[in-house]
């Protein structure tokens, strides 16, 4: 993250996708969607800066052009590709996840709910209801050097919690290949 100062108020910008959480995405996400909201071009890209950062639009309106242009010059890696990260595991707040490996290990139970999440979801916020199905705490499988660390059973009674704590610590190039499948 890159540190700057606007209106005496310090903010972090992100420095590659790698630092873009999933919920920062789905807010770019919502931005995009809603183009034809913003009356001009530059208070447009302002809203795109405003999503992928916690600077406000009213504070981004009040910067002069010079504080824009080099608003502009720090996201020019947002013009390139969302590419994965490829991570097999993610520690967050102490505790290891790891992505589900593939759709046909779901149980038919986590089948028919990530049936139901897809019906209930719309394109923005598809896969951070996805998240608490797709990426799992882990349990140890095995025993001394046979251990390994496997998804544990979907926990649909913590599925709130997860998707909010999971979309907000997760960088969108950890589950971007998530995507793939659906």
């Amino acid at each position: 993250m890159i540190s700057i100062t606007l209106k005496d108020i310090e903010y972090s910008i992100p420095a590659s996708w790698n630092e873009v959480s999933v919920a920062r995405f789905e807010a770019l996400l919502v931005v995009i969607g809603n183009e034809k909201l913003y009356d001009t071009v530059i208070e447009y890209s302002l809203g795109i800066i405003s999503s992928l950062t916690e600077i406000p639009l009213v504070i981004l309106k009040s910067i002069n052009n010079e504080e824009f242009e080099m608003l502009g010059e720090l996201f020019t890696w947002s013009n390139k590709d969302v590419v994965s990260s490829d991570r097999k595991e993610f520690i967050i707040n102490g505790v290891t996840y790891v992505p589900v490996s593939n759709y046909n290990g779901l149980t038919m139970g986590e089948a028919i709910d990530s049936e139901l999440i897809i019906k209930d979801s719309t394109s923005v916020n598809l896969l951070s209801n996805l998240l608490p199905l797709l990426v799992r705490r882990t349990e140890s499988v095995g025993k001394g050097r046979k251990t390994k660390l496997v998804p544990a059973p979907f926990d649909a009674t913590q599925y709130a919690e997860l998707k909010e704590e999971l979309k907000n610590a997760l960088m969108i190039t950890d589950v971007i290949q998530l995507k793939g499948f659906f």
